[in-house]
């Protein structure tokens, strides 16, 4: 079974995206999921925030960092934007399920947890030198 996942991506990831699709003859929901997949296990490393003080349900969700500087500079060079593209996106419904028990985990949008999941997949690591090691996002 299938469901939708409406995501807010930058115009250059989903450009990259469906590069990658059309290079492969793959649907960008198909390269997604595929990223997922791949990515999932250093998503799932990943330390969730912790609530510090009682009212953390209220903390904007902009004071969670992404504190890895080299990780954040790779993403950023490669796609950030101020403006995003909305992306409706047909997806198995085990795979949704996950990409949002991970958002909520990780106190972010699906849309967050797809930009990283595409920066840590394997299409990032080819383009990192040899021996080199894919910087992790952490939390602060």
């Amino acid at each position: 079974m299938q469901r939708e996942l409406v995501l807010l991506l930058p115009p250059r990831l989903l450009a990259a995206i469906e590069l990658v699709g059309a290079r492969l003859d793959r649907s960008v929901a198909t390269c997604v999921h595929e990223a997922w997949l791949r990515a999932s296990p250093d998503l799932a490393a990943l330390a969730a925030p912790m609530p510090v003080e009682q009212g953390f349900l209220e903390l904007e969700i902009e004071e969670l960092q992404y504190t890895d500087p080299r990780a954040e500079a790779l993403y950023a060079a490669r796609f950030a934007d101020v403006d995003t593209v909305r992306v409706e996106l047909m997806l198995a419904a085990d795979v949704l399920d996950a990409i949002r028990g991970e958002a909520n985990r990780l106190a972010r949008s699906p849309s967050w947890i797809v930009e990283r999941a595409w920066c840590l997949a394997d299409e990032l690591r080819v383009h990192m030198d040899a021996g080199d090691t894919l910087p992790m996002p952490r939390f602060a």
